[in-house]
C-alpha cells in the first residue's frame, strides 16, 4: 500500500508540468484589481499610464495593466524598465500616436506617460496615487478624470497589444 501511494504521487510530480505562475493585475481602472495568473517563464506584467491635457483645459488619464510576452516587452526595449512615450522606439511611438490621434488626441496632448513591464508578482500596480504623487499631479487631481468610455479601452487595448507583437 505505502509502496502503491510513493509510486502514485512520483508518478503525478514527473507528469505533471512545471508551469511557475507570475500574478498581474488585468484592468484599465485607475486602481490596480483583477490579479490574474501568467506563466513566468513566457510572460512579465505590463502597464501602462498616460495623462492627456483636452483643449478646455481638463485632464484626463489612462491606464491598463495585463500580462504581455517578455519577447515582447523586450523587442520594443521595455524590459525590466519603464519609459515615457518619447523613450518608445520610433515604430512603437508612431503606431502610439496614430491610435490617439484616432480619438482626437496629438502626441503634443501627452502630460505624462509611462510604460513599464516586470516580472515580480503584481508589480504593474502603478495606479492612480502613483500617478499624482510620482508627477506631483495633487494640485490638478480634482480636474483628472478617468477615460472609462469601453470602447476607447478596447481600441487602445487592441493597439497596445499589436505594437507590443510588432
Amino acid at each position: 500500500m505505502r509502496y502503491q501511494l510513493a509510486s502514485i504521487v512520483a508518478a503525478a510530480l514527473v507528469c505533471s508540468p512545471c508551469v511557475q505562475l507570475l500574478k498581474c493585475f488585468d484592468s484599465a481602472s485607475p486602481h490596480p484589481r483583477n490579479p490574474r495568473e501568467c506563466d513566468s517563464k513566457k510572460q512579465m506584467c505590463y502597464s501602462e499610464y498616460y495623462l492627456v491635457a483636452l483643449n478646455n483645459g481638463d485632464k484626463r488619464h489612462y491606464f491598463d495593466r495585463f500580462c504581455a510576452y517578455n519577447s515582447d516587452c523586450e523587442y520594443r526595449g521595455i524590459g525590466e524598465t519603464c519609459l515615457s512615450a518619447s523613450e518608445l522606439d520610433d515604430v512603437v511611438r508612431a503606431t502610439f500616436a496614430a491610435q490617439i490621434a484616432k480619438y482626437g488626441y496629438a502626441e503634443s496632448n501627452l502630460v505624462h506617460s509611462r510604460f513599464c513591464c516586470c516580472s515580480n508578482d503584481l508589480c504593474n500596480d502603478f495606479g492612480v496615487d502613483d500617478a499624482l504623487r510620482k508627477f506631483n499631479l495633487s494640485a490638478v487631481s480634482s480636474s483628472v478624470s478617468s477615460l472609462t468610455n469601453d470602447s476607447m479601452r478596447c481600441a487602445m487595448f487592441i493597439v497596445i497589444v499589436s505594437f507590443l507583437t510588432l
